[in-house]
């Protein structure tokens, strides 16, 4: 989360994939401070194995927060692709 903020920073994004366990920092906190670093059109996507109770509240839960999408491992370049084309529309 640390370092992904610096590279917030310094470099330019369309979309940033992160997991929401991260050491030193959770990826819905990364989310929060990215998104005061960059502007209001990158679109921050969570990409997680680590639901465990309720997956589909929790998911909702995320979703209708900070994040912009989501998506569940394992995953492959045509789900990427997915969740991209439906928050682009």
């Amino acid at each position: 989360g640390l370092d992904g903020l610096e590279k917030l920073k310094r470099e330019d994004f369309d979309f940033v994939l992160t997991d929401l366990k991260m050491p030193k920092m959770s990826g819905m906190e990364f989310i929060e401070k990215g998104k005061q670093l960059v502007d209001s059109d990158v679109l921050f996507i969570v990409v997680t194995a680590g639901l465990t109770t309720d997956i589909k509240a929790e998911k909702e839960t995320i979703l209708n927060g900070l994040s912009d999408g989501f998506i569940s491992k394992p995953f492959s370049p045509i789900d990427v692709e997915n969740e991209f084309r439906r928050l682009i529309k």
